[in-house]
């Protein structure tokens, strides 16, 4: 059971991984309990992958993200995936926007404050 919201970063990050194609959906299939979807969503970094499955009949998701199981939000892969199958409405031109930035680094240089991670991504956007 999700308990908060997740940060709006988390909608960029998920953005981001549609812009860049890294998310590889495993199945999309029928079966006797209905349509699941399955998923990876590699990092921004390339150097993990989360796995999600969707269930859209029960509107039941299942990942293996930190946001998820520490923090008790729907995190980034997550959204990404609800955003591919329709569930979330995907506007791709602000997905572009976010298309290859190294958000991991970001965050880390500002000690995982998604706030100033945020703020970064958002005057890097303005700029270009």
């Amino acid at each position: 059971m999700l308990r908060s919201q997740p940060p709006i970063i988390k909608i960029y990050e998920a953005l981001g991984a549609i812009a860049d194609q890294r998310i590889e959906i495993l199945k999309d299939t029928t079966s006797l309990l209905g349509e699941m979807w399955s998923a990876k969503v590699y990092s921004s970094s390339k150097e993990k992958f989360y796995t999600i499955t969707y269930d859209p009949k029960n509107n039941a998701i299942m990942m293996n993200d930190n946001g998820a199981y520490r923090q008790g939000y729907l995190g980034y892969p997550g959204i990404a995936l609800l955003f591919l199958t329709k569930k979330l409405p995907l506007n791709e031109v602000f997905a572009e926007y976010l298309k290859n930035i190294p958000r991991k680094d970001i965050n880390t240089k500002h000690n995982n404050d998604f706030d100033a991670t945020q703020q970064e991504i958002d005057e890097k956007i303005t700029k270009s």
